[in-house]
């Protein structure tokens, strides 16, 4: 055989080397392509099932940007362009989106090298990569990250992580800045900081109370900071979670900080409230009975007194009834700032609508019981401002003594409760009544009130009429109806005494309309007889109020057969200046035919105005004009004013309560219409009275 040429065996050399690298690239499994001029020359099996071709051969011959998304065809020119021929530390990449047969896009990472011959690129070598799979991942998770940071950012809640071994902050988010006014780069670069923010009367209590992060415990608590961007303080809730390694040694502290302003000032309110009347601010029912239960436990335990006063304010009702609840309301608030000014050591409750208690120092002795009363009674002797009207109000005050009346809560109320209607129903001056043993039985007031539904059904109730007479003809000109009680055990009694309870248990409605029946009845009566009298009848505020009130005159009038004119109703100053609930039915009733006056007139705040345009008849002057008429020219200057109003008002005047002839002689004077009083007459039965009556023409 010839031996071969040089060239030869060059050549073979040169395949066989070629045939050892391509078999090399091969074995890779991941793809491996060559091009010249950006075009296939080579390509491995992992190559074409990496872009879903068949065979290797299907590529070769290809061009790269058949493969490559259009958007990537610069860079990765570029990267090309940048390949190295030898190896460095650092392995050249770029991420590149390339086309499948089947039209699909994968993500790969592209590695490469440059071949160089004879110092000129004659092809590149790319090792491709698919990491869709990774990338999908890669993208989920910075998405979710992204999600999850604009959710902590967001949120009110403030989130922060620290490294308590190199000690800095891994995490804060924005509500921290937003709830502390410091800011994310404050914190981070002295995480203590927080410290400073924290209000300076919790701050020496919270660092004691989180040295339990120390023993992997978590801290909880609410306390105050001082916002350093505003100045407010605030409430924050803070929960931090220590994280121990698998030594058990603490390395992060994780937390959150959560803004409870509003809802600490909401708490702080309802528990106010359950504690406090909402209108008078003072402790209510509730709160003075836990007070009371407790002051029994001490008194107990140091072997004290214990003194507890129940206080009831005096006709309150009627300015409910005559000027409406919320001047009541008013009347409330003013009444609860004079009994909370007596003194801090006191705890002063309101415990219904107008009654209130005062639970007294417990150093106080049995002999300064009756000065402190007496300072008690006396808040009250100053008149109350009601829109530039001054109003007077007496209260009734009964105290109990613990342990004399009784040793616990229910009973010891009662007792004071029992001796505060005592000293309403009391003739004296006193305003206050101490409890005595004697009306232990039973209450005054609900043995009458029980006495009460019994009355009509037992022709208990019966009128006496007081005269009223012309003043320039000394004849009887008519008479005022006034209830009376022939009570089984206590005698006769006057309203005054149970008119009250008639009121405060609902029964004025029916007690009234029995006074309206029977007046009509007897000027009936009287009528049948040949007596014309015109008879007048005090109608309450309740009754005023009613809405069927002008039904039930004109029912009683029609029932009886008797001219509406001889039937009178007395209304007080106070019902007829509330013109809006007033006047509608002052008209019905005065269209009716009765005669209307006005009772008491002086004593309330009666605007001109309004006085001239209410359909009435007369105006009564209040006795207290005429007591000292004829001495004090304040009451004469007065009592001249209303005669001469009320005549420039074409409206008639009686004088109320007349007992000398003084006190008559100087009306006449003044040339006031009419009278009544006890120089006349006191208040008679009408059979007594009947022959007095002027007969009708």
């Amino acid at each position: 055989m010839k031996p071969e040429s040089d060239r030869e065996h060059l050549l073979n050399r040169n395949s066989r080397s070629m045939d050892s690298f391509t078999g090399i690239l091969e074995s890779i499994f991941d793809a491996v392509v060559i091009h010249c001029n950006n075009i296939i020359v080579f390509a491995n099996d992992s190559a074409a099932r990496l872009v879903g071709a068949s065979e290797k051969s299907e590529l070769i011959g290809t061009p790269i940007e058949q493969y490559i998304v259009p958007s990537d065809m610069a860079r990765v020119n570029t990267f090309i362009r940048s390949l190295d021929p030898l190896p460095t530390d650092e392995v050249p990449n770029t991420e590149v989106k390339l086309v499948k047969f089947d039209g699909s896009i994968i993500t790969t990472l592209i590695t490469g090298r440059k071949v160089l011959w004879q110092g000129e690129a004659v092809a590149y070598v790319g090792v491709i990569r698919d990491i869709t799979s990774n990338k999908l991942i890669q993208n989920s998770y910075e998405q979710t990250q992204s999600q999850l940071n604009n959710i902590i950012n967001n949120l009110d809640i403030g989130i922060w992580s620290y490294d308590t071994v190199k000690r800095e902050m891994l995490l804060l988010s924005h509500s921290i800045t937003v709830i502390s006014g410091l800011s994310l780069e404050q914190l981070h670069r002295k995480p203590n900081l927080w410290y400073d923010v924290i209000h300076p009367d919790d701050r020496e209590e919270v660092k004691r109370l989180q040295t339990c992060l120390k023993q992997g415990q978590v801290f909880k608590h609410t306390y105050r900071i001082i916002d350093q961007a505003t100045g407010q303080m605030k409430y924050v809730q803070d929960l931090t979670v220590p994280i121990m390694d698998a030594m058990g040694n603490r390395i992060r502290n994780d937390g959150m900080v959560i803004d409870v302003t509003e809802k600490t000032h909401f708490d702080q309110k309802v528990k106010f409230l359950a504690y406090h009347d909402e209108l008078t601010s003072l402790p209510n029912r509730r709160s003075f009975r836990e007070e009371l239960i407790r002051s029994l436990e001490i008194a107990g335990r140091e072997e004290k007194k214990l003194f507890l006063a129940y206080l009831d304010l005096d006709k309150f009702k009627m300015i409910n009834d005559s000027l409406g609840h919320g001047a009541g309301d008013v009347f409330l608030v003013a009444v609860s700032e004079r009994l909370a000014s007596i003194s801090p050591a006191y705890f002063v409750a309101r415990i219904g609508g107008d009654e209130f208690s005062i639970i007294f120092h417990p150093d106080i002795v049995e002999e300064q019981l009756e000065v402190q009363l007496r300072q008690l009674a006396q808040l009250f002797e100053k008149p109350f401002d009601m829109d530039g009207y001054e109003f007077y109000m007496n209260i009734s005050i009964g105290v109990a003594i613990y342990p004399d009346h009784a040793t616990n809560y229910d009973s010891l109320l009662n007792c004071a409760e029992t001796a505060m209607r005592l000293a309403k129903q009391s003739v004296s001056t006193e305003r206050y009544a101490l409890y005595s043993t004697s009306c232990s039985n039973q209450p005054l007031m609900m043995r009458m009130f029980n006495d009460l539904n019994k009355t009509i059904a037992n022709n208990e109730f019966f009128l006496m009429y007081q005269p009223k007479y012309s003043i320039s003809g000394g004849q009887m000109s008519g008479a005022e109806a006034l209830i009376r009680w022939r009570h089984p055990q206590m005698g006769v009694l006057s309203p005054d005494r149970f008119i009250p309870i008639v009121e405060e248990f609902g029964m004025m409605s029916t007690v009234g309309r029995w006074i309206v029946h029977e007046a009509c009845s007897q000027i009936r009566r009287w009528s049948d007889n040949g007596i014309i009298c015109q008879v007048s009848i005090n109608l309450s505020a309740i009754q005023f109020q009613l809405e069927n009130i002008v039904d039930i005159i004109k029912e009683e009038i029609e029932e009886a057969d008797i001219r509406p004119a001889l039937l009178g109703l007395e209304i007080t100053e106070s019902m007829a200046m509330d013109i809006d609930k007033s006047m509608n039915t002052l008209t019905r009733l005065y269209q009716l035919g009765v005669t209307i006056s006005i009772d008491d007139f002086g004593t309330g705040y009666s605007s001109l105005n309004y006085l001239k345009r209410l359909p009435i008849h007369e105006l009564k002057i209040d006795r207290s004009f005429i007591n000292d008429i004829e001495a004090d020219d304040g009451d004469k200057a007065i009592v001249t004013a209303i005669v001469a109003l009320a005549h420039n008002l074409r409206l008639k005047v009686v004088a109320e309560g007349v007992e000398t002839v003084g006190q008559l002689n100087e009306l006449k004077r003044i040339g006031c219409d009419e009278a009544q009083g006890y120089y006349f007459h006191k208040p008679q039965l009408p059979e007594d009275l009947a022959s007095q009556f002027r007969m009708e023409p």
